[in-house]
């Protein structure tokens, strides 16, 4: 089947010129057809042998792709397999295997990095006064790390500079040895909390993920294991030392995130003699990963240090969109640039044509509010249905965006909704329901009372199935059952300050909580941890 190119995507796949490609690809120009019908076009036309290609692309699955718009498109499947389409890791990791290092072990993306560090936690001197809670500081040393890679940071004097800019104050690391040795190994997590040690808790930490660098690259090769940075900076350094793999047409995707190391990859290929054909398409407008040490403009870079090497072209004609769409997002794209002229152009290349609306509001509330009047219009217009409607947040979170805000809104007005990609569910009334249900039916087989968080230990009891915690409850239960169970709870909160009381007294700890939500604040883990028995036999008596 002959494929229709427009003058732009004939251009890039018909060149035949003395230079290398910068192609700068716009949203919905045709970017993976252009590069499919690149290669056929140079494979069928201009005889290039498939073992000269090197196609890099940006995941493993859009390889996969590649490789079957090929063979759909009359190249042989025997010589599509010729080609090395890979993502730049795997073609990393082929790099070494060639090289003659093998059997390596890869902790990557898929969450073997995070065990290897938490495997190695003391290790990595994360303890004491560097204690680490929770997955969210694992993924903080795993993008530190990443950053120490991508960069080639001075870790050594990043410390020095660390220490003396951001201190660890004397007072708080002498509290957390003296209550650690008294508590089993215990860190004090409220009161680093607290304001007092809030900032040295926090500097240590990153001054311990700066030490503990070194040890990690220790740690990998003691165990013949190997992450995706160490993966291409081995391969950057076999490169260095002599080896060139045996690719001289090169094909770089989403060339928009590439990060200082792969760049210098691609580099030894632009500065290769035998490199017959350099092309790189990408968008710089789509760069997703510029917090990862790709928001460089690897294009101008291009032009710039590679003048008389690179020509670069673009595709702007946008078959997505439709052009007032394209009108708005050039505008708003426009305003973070220095001059409009460094914007790449963009052309519309669709017929159809839609109305599009921005609205623009001083706040959160004040943007919720908007969007419940716009559901209502749309909702009043009998040809659309509320399943017509969808509502893009950049974030779910409270501080940064009108969602739970609008969540109130669209309750208060009996509109319903379908939440995806919230994180914390745990904030959903019917889950806290099924959840609270569970855990009444697991504590009856357990020996051990279980001690909760403070935040979860709000909801997560009798009351929340009768709705005496503001919560909606997913069926209403009779006046009667209500009260047994509210009457349950209150005598069993009861009970628990009354054990406080007598266990404190006992050993000197105090006059107990006040309150029942006291028992899950506060410095008394251990204490809490040492009658647990005792408590979860009350409450025996009490559900009894």
């Amino acid at each position: 089947m002959s494929i229709i190119l427009n003058e732009e995507q004939s251009k890039i796949v018909q060149y035949e010129g003395d230079k290398f490609l910068s192609v700068q690809a716009g949203p919905g120009s045709g970017k993976t057809r252009v590069v499919v019908e690149k290669v056929k076009y140079m494979v069928n036309t201009l005889g290039v042998k498939p073992e000269s290609f090197l196609i890099i692309t940006f995941s493993t699955k859009a390889a996969d792709e590649l490789k079957e718009r090929l063979i759909d498109g009359n190249i042989p499947a025997s010589d599509v397999q010729k080609m090395h389409i890979s993502t730049i890791h795997s073609f990393c990791l082929d790099i070494l295997e060639k090289t003659g290092t093998v059997g390596l072990d890869v902790v990557a993306d898929d969450g073997k990095l995070g065990l290897f560090i938490k495997k190695h936690i003391s290790d990595l001197g994360f303890d004491n006064e560097f204690y680490l809670r929770g997955n969210y500081w694992i993924g903080k040393v795993i993008e530190k790390y990443d950053d120490f890679s991508k960069f080639n940071v001075d870790t050594e004097g990043l410390v020095e500079y660390l220490e003396k800019t951001f201190p660890v104050d004397k007072e708080y690391v002498e509290f957390v040895h003296k209550y650690m040795e008294e508590n089993d190994g215990e860190f004090p997590i409220d009161d680093a909390n607290d304001k007092v040690f809030k900032e040295s808790y926090k500097n240590a930490k990153y001054i311990q993920m700066a030490k503990s660098y070194p040890i990690y690259l220790e740690l990998l090769e003691k165990e013949n294991s190997i992450d995706y940075n160490q993966m291409q900076i081995k391969s950057l350094e076999k490169m260095n030392e002599g080896y060139m793999p045996p690719y001289t047409n090169i094909l770089i995707d989403e060339f928009q995130d590439t990060d200082p190391i792969q760049m210098e990859i691609f580099k030894k290929f632009i500065e290769y003699p035998k490199t017959e054909s350099f092309t790189v398409v990408g968008d710089i407008n789509q760069s997703i990963y510029a917090f990862r040490g790709s928001s460089k403009n690897y294009f101008k870079e291009l032009t710039d240090k590679y003048s008389d090497k690179f020509e670069e072209v673009y595709l702007s004609t946008n078959y997505r969109s439709t052009e007032e769409i394209i009108d708005i997002s050039q505008d708003f794209i426009a305003a973070h640039y220095d001059s409009a002229d460094d914007l790449m152009p963009a052309k519309c290349g669709s017929k159809k044509n839609n109305d599009v609306y921005f609205m623009v509001s001083e706040d959160n509330e004040r943007e919720a509010e908007n969007i419940l009047e716009i559901i209502k219009y749309v909702q009043a217009d009998d040809k659309m249905n509320l399943s017509d409607i969808g509502i893009l947040s950049r974030s779910l979170k409270a501080s940064t965006s009108c969602f739970n805000t609008l969540i109130e809104l669209l309750e208060k007005n009996n509109i319903n909704y379908n939440i995806r990609g919230a994180d914390d569910l745990k904030d959903n009334d019917e889950l806290k329901y099924v959840l609270t249900l569970m855990y009444h039916l697991i504590q009856e087989d357990d020996p051990y009372y279980t001690v909760v968080p403070g935040d979860v230990a709000t909801w997560l009891n009798l009351k929340t199935l009768t709705g005496a915690n503001d919560n909606k409850v997913l069926f209403e239960l009779s006046d009667d059952t209500k009260k047994i169970l509210n009457d349950l709870q209150d005598k069993f909160e009861k009970e628990v300050i009354e054990m406080d009381k007598i266990v404190c007294r006992e050993n000197g700890w105090g006059n107990g909580i006040k309150g029942f939500p006291g028992m899950f604040k506060g410095k008394k883990t251990n204490v809490k941890m040492k009658y647990s028995a005792v408590l979860k036999n009350q409450y025996f008596l009490m559900k009894t």
